[in-house]
């Protein structure tokens, strides 16, 4: 191939080929690099690119020519040592900068790589904002695998929409995104800057910021929104872009306070709920209203009596600490580690009920004698309604037993962290012993939320709100607050599973407490209206044509949103004539059954939906995968056994199906995934018997990295400082 003359030098100087000065000496080998880059051909293209850079060190073509070849061949490191000297030589070169980007992200530095690529924007000029397209896909991908939710969806869909490849790898971390329940609704959607009134004063500094954003250079449009919002503080349009801007340079925190900004300026209803969520979305953390996890140590010199009281106590059982090689060794290690419950765990004949079911209250570390220190014990618990002083209590109790009356210790308390009001609000804490069935378990579980919902709720302040309550949103005048309180009631209705969703109502919660009523979106002409992702859920499904409900159903599973979807899948369910619509019957179905509470309903939804659906396609994996964990729920080990027969018989040689078997297995503990990839657990016999059934929700707090108790489920309680 040639290379054209009127086109872009291939080192990003910004001229075109022809005015570039290599067209005296290297034009020949340029083209002869092409050559080889566009007959795969890296290696070659690397060795002859290193040979004219000992003879020609100062040409950026060349720079550009081997970065490729080197990332083509996967030696990253390489290629970023490559692009520093690029950059070094040429530091206001566009193209050294994305190489970096593009290196940086390779090599696991997503903030090194932002930084480089919002670099490379600004000093792109015209036509050169080009060659920061093959930066944009494998920021997105590691923005993701790193959690950084909002920049990584940003960048992935800038990606899609500028290559359009449906077959494309970052269009499949999108969709997997999108299809993740774990991922926040409020993040599903790509938000807007929109335009600005045109009389608006401020018009031409608006449209100037938004061309830079428009030019990827959100590091301007960021300035640039923030001198507007300085300006005009009261105005809600600046806030906005300003709010977008921090996303995509991956500032989440200052993000979620310009949406929270933008929604106390802004008119629109919606506009508030949509803002107040996505900030909740970036900024979970809760300073103010957090709820304090405190740390209680006790020291003690007699260690035999301890353990002896410790075993003995019906109040606690032992947790399983990590293996030595799986932790940190940045603290000395447990000798012991309990969790502490408010009543024994019942026996097997005992009923199964609010009396008799404990919940969790602290958990518990026995520490030995240490060379400049005593044998202590170190109890965590979270100022939640009595749990904290129930965890002292029981430590005070202890401790008496253990050293001569009048030496009890002083028992030290320290502040250890924070934890969400709404994490605890959603959690009932609950142990259910191994013989509690499912519908016992989820009856129970349902009936803590609704407590919580009823009687807790009102009380607690929240940051969405203004640090106020719900009853004190609810009575103020200010017009934010009751649209705030709404988010809340929004995103606490998100944030249920479907089996509980299902029962709780919210428009009698706010009946009971004299809230306002929800507000309803109400369909024209058989259509659903165009607001934002959260606002669906107060559409009037039964109002919408028979093509706009079976489109929105589609539209709601894509992105998990249950409590949409649960409600479409009920109105389709109504209409006979919707039975023939091809695919969408055994989707309706699985929604349902994922919603259904008690068993044998959700079996025959499940029976439905397999009947409807090609044997050994994704979606009879999905729906094998749901029946075979409600059979485990329910004890059921001889259904349990025959669906996993059946599914490795269907599904063996379908990876990602393999792989969501294995995730649900390791979910109910009946396999354990060691530190080298490999799994330790059940095996071929794994199915002979069921596992115990599980909980209907995790009522626990915990981070994901703590290691799995004896259960099979998470530590009791997040410990601040554990990780």
């Amino acid at each position: 191939m040639s290379l054209d003359a009127y086109g872009p030098c291939p080192g990003g100087t910004g001229r075109k080929v022809k005015f570039c000065p290599c067209r005296h000496d290297l034009l020949g080998e340029l083209e002869k690099l092409a050559r080889l880059e566009q007959s795969d051909q890296p290696s070659a293209c690397l060795s002859r690119c290193e040979h004219l850079l000992g003879r020609h060190p100062d040409r950026p073509c060349l720079f550009a020519f081997k970065t490729r070849s080197e990332i083509q061949l996967r030696e990253w490191e390489a290629a970023r040592q490559t692009s520093n000297a690029f950059l070094d030589q040429f530091p206001e070169n566009p193209l050294a900068r994305t190489n970096l980007a593009i290196t940086s992200a390779l090599l696991d530095d997503p903030a090194q790589a932002i930084l480089e690529f919002y670099s490379a924007a600004e000093h792109a000029e015209g036509e050169q904002i080009g060659m920061l397209v093959p930066a944009i896909a494998p920021l997105g991908i590691r923005l993701a695998e790193h959690g950084r939710l909002a920049p990584a969806m940003h960048f992935l869909v800038l990606a899609q929409s500028l290559r359009g490849e449906e077959s494309s790898y970052e269009l499949s971390i999108l969709m997997e995104l999108l299809g993740s329940s774990t991922v926040p609704l409020a993040l599903k959607e790509e938000p807007q800057i929109g335009a600005c009134p045109e009389d608006a004063p401020y018009r031409e500094a608006f449209e100037a910021a938004s061309q830079a954003a428009r030019q990827l250079r959100w590091n301007s449009a960021c300035e640039q929104f923030t001198e507007l919002s300085a300006k005009w503080p009261q105005v809600a349009d600046p806030w906005r872009g300003l709010a977008i801007a921090r996303e995509w340079i991956a500032e989440e925190k200052k993000a979620a306070a310009a949406w929270r900004e933008f929604a106390r300026k802004s008119n629109s209803s919606e506009d508030v709920v949509t803002a107040l969520l996505r900030a909740e979305a970036l900024d979970e953390e809760d300073t103010v209203n957090g709820v304090e996890a405190v740390k209680l140590t006790s020291e003690f010199s007699d260690m035999d009596r301890c353990e002896e009281l410790l075993a003995a106590e019906r109040r606690i059982r032992r947790m399983e600490l990590p293996s030595p090689d799986e932790e940190e060794d940045t603290e000395p290690r447990p000798r012991l580690a309990f969790e502490l419950f408010d009543r024994p765990i019942p026996r097997e004949e005992e009923p199964v009920n609010a009396e008799t079911v404990p919940q969790h209250v602290a958990t518990v570390f026995l520490y030995g004698r240490q060379t400049d220190r005593e044998p202590r014990l170190v109890v965590h618990a979270v100022k939640w309604r009595d749990r904290a002083d129930r965890a002292k209590q029981f430590l005070e109790e202890l401790l008496s037993h253990i050293v001569a009356e009048g030496a009890a210790p002083e028992t030290q308390e320290e502040i250890a962290g924070k934890l969400s009001p709404l994490s605890l609000l959603l959690n009932t804490f609950r142990e259910f012993p191994p013989h509690a069935d499912w519908e016992a378990r989820l009856a129970l579980a349902v009936e803590d939320l609704k407590t919580n919902l009823h009687d807790v709720l009102p009380g607690v302040r929240f940051r969405i709100l203004g640090h106020r309550t719900p009853d004190q949103a609810a009575q103020s005048s200010d017009p934010f607050a009751q649209r705030a309180l709404e988010a809340l009631l929004t995103l606490i209705e998100l944030a249920l599973p479907p089996q509980h969703a299902a029962q709780i109502d919210f428009d009698e919660i706010r009946r009971a407490h004299n809230w306002p009523e929800a507000p309803n979106n109400a369909p024209e002409d058989g259509k659903v209206p165009p607001v934002p992702l959260p606002s669906l859920l107060r559409v009037d499904v039964g109002k919408l044509s028979d093509d706009e409900l079976t489109s929105l159903f589609e539209s709601a599973m894509s992105v998990a949103f249950h409590a949409l979807s649960r409600r479409v899948a009920g109105e389709i369910i109504r209409r006979p004539q919707l039975e023939t619509r091809p695919g969408i019957m055994p989707l309706v179905h699985l929604s349902l059954a994922e919603s259904e509470s008690e068993l044998e309903p959700a079996l025959e939804w499940l029976a439905k939906a397999k009947a409807g659906v090609e044997r050994g396609s994704r979606l009879h994996a999905s729906i094998s995968l749901h029946e075979m964990r409600r059979r485990a729920e329910s004890g059921d080990a001889e259904n349990f056994q025959r669906l996993i027969k059946e599914f490795v018989e269907n599904h063996q040689h379908d990876t990602e199906a393999m792989g969501m078997l294995q995730d649900l297995l390791v979910k109910m503990g009946m396999i354990r995934m060691q530190p080298d990839g490999s799994m330790e657990g059940v095996t071929a016999e794994m199915s002979e018997q069921a596992p115990s059934a599980a909980a209907p929700q995790e009522n626990r707090v915990w981070t994901p990295d703590q290691e799995r108790a004896e259960s099979g489920r998470p530590a009791a309680i997040w410990t601040p400082g554990s990780d």
